[in-house]
């Protein structure tokens, strides 16, 4: 088991970048269009598998993507942090990717 952060809309579990078909919808840009994360290099072409979702393995993780400012701004946004609980991941260098289908847990948690 791993258990590893999101951030995300509470319902319908969209991101940052991808909506929950996988297709490239960067909201962050209308929510935080100063963020340096907004504007980093995203894999959004049809190689990309709309199966997987990011996440950061860990609060350190998660705010090398970014500032506690961005965060609570996003959380002012209607969007929320999520600690999941999921049964595989593939680690990239600064995020995991996982199946929707493998989370186990879901809690909704307050920001650091």
């Amino acid at each position: 088991m791993h258990t590893i952060l999101r951030v995300e809309h509470p319902e319908h579990q969209n991101g940052m970048w991808y909506d929950e078909g996988g297709v490239f919808m960067p909201v962050i840009k209308d929510i935080l269009p100063n963020s340096v994360a907004a504007y980093l290099p995203m894999l959004c072409d049809e190689t990309r598998d709309p199966r997987y979702k990011s996440a950061a393995p860990d609060m350190e993780k998660m705010l090398f993507w970014f500032r506690k400012e961005e965060i609570e701004a996003m959380l002012t946004q209607g969007l929320a942090m999520f600690r999941l609980t999921v049964t595989s991941v593939i680690t990239l260098e600064h995020e995991v990717l996982f199946n929707p289908s493998d989370i186990v847990l879901r809690e909704r948690i307050d920001v650091i």
